[in-house]
């Protein structure tokens, strides 16, 4: 669950290990200014499978989705 101004703007899913995250309304998003302060806590060691990069612990969303709308966060 993300935790934020903007959490309700994020749809994400937990496959066995696999998260996946996408953008919801990304227009009205935008008109907003953004994901703020948005957070989400993930497990540590996870990588991007789009970008290569690793996150863990509490991390702001639009740090995650900076590049792309979506990410493939796999244990790394």
């Amino acid at each position: 669950a993300a935790d934020g101004p903007c959490a309700h703007h994020l749809v994400g899913f937990d496959r066995g290990g696999a998260i996946a995250l996408a953008t919801r309304l990304p227009v009205t998003l935008a008109a907003a200014g953004g994901w703020s302060d948005t957070t989400i806590t993930l497990p540590g060691g996870m990588a991007d499978s789009l970008t290569g990069r690793t996150f863990g612990g509490a991390v702001e969303v639009g740090e995650i989705l900076s590049t792309y709308p979506v990410a493939l966060l796999l244990p790394a």
